[in-house]
């Protein structure tokens, strides 16, 4: 299963908001982290949106998997979107993230990285996040040890294999139902 997230910035020398899908390691402690030590410059942003939609980020453009450049699917819905708002986040929160099942949308604003999901509908910091995924796994119970398998080989009986060649299966067939 995939964690699917939106990456989202606005160009200053255009005005324009521009988003793009990635399939997969969507959570702050994947994508958030490579966005925030990788793509912290809006130069190095729209090298990364040159590729369009992704299947995975990397921590450079050409670590990515690229839907378009890497699978040739040069399709329109692959390329850049522009959004219909200045702030993504907020149409984000009010389409009911009903962007295929994406769990995250990362904006670049003010010349940092933030990071809206379902629970936490206001943009936060991504190391913010972060620490609240995990103290939520610090919550969980430690996993539990399988119980070890049980043999049913001492039940079996032993049966002995015959070491000669078999030369005639009709003849072996004969002395074993003899």
């Amino acid at each position: 299963m995939s964690t699917r997230s939106m990456i989202a910035y606005r160009d200053p020398d255009t005005g324009y908001t521009y988003s793009i899908y990635c399939h997969m390691d969507g959570s702050p402690d994947w994508n958030g982290k490579i966005l925030i030590n990788h793509y912290n410059h809006i130069e190095k942003i729209r090298e990364l949106f040159a590729l369009g939609n992704l299947s995975q980020l990397g921590n450079t453009p050409t670590e990515c998997v690229a839907y378009m450049r890497d699978w040739g699917r040069y399709y329109e819905d692959n390329f850049p979107k522009p959004f219909p708002v200045a702030n993504p986040a907020k149409y984000f929160t009010k389409t009911g993230f009903a962007f295929g099942d994406v769990e995250y949308l990362y904006t670049f604003r003010k010349g940092q990285w933030w990071v809206t999901d379902e629970e936490n509908t206001e943009p936060h910091s991504i190391p913010e996040a972060i620490a609240e995924i995990e103290r939520h796994r610090s919550e969980l119970p430690p996993p539990q040890a399988p119980e070890p398998m049980q043999s049913n080989t001492a039940k079996l009986p032993f049966q002995q294999v015959d070491p000669r060649p078999v030369e005639n299966i009709d003849d072996l067939l004969k002395e074993a139902t003899a």
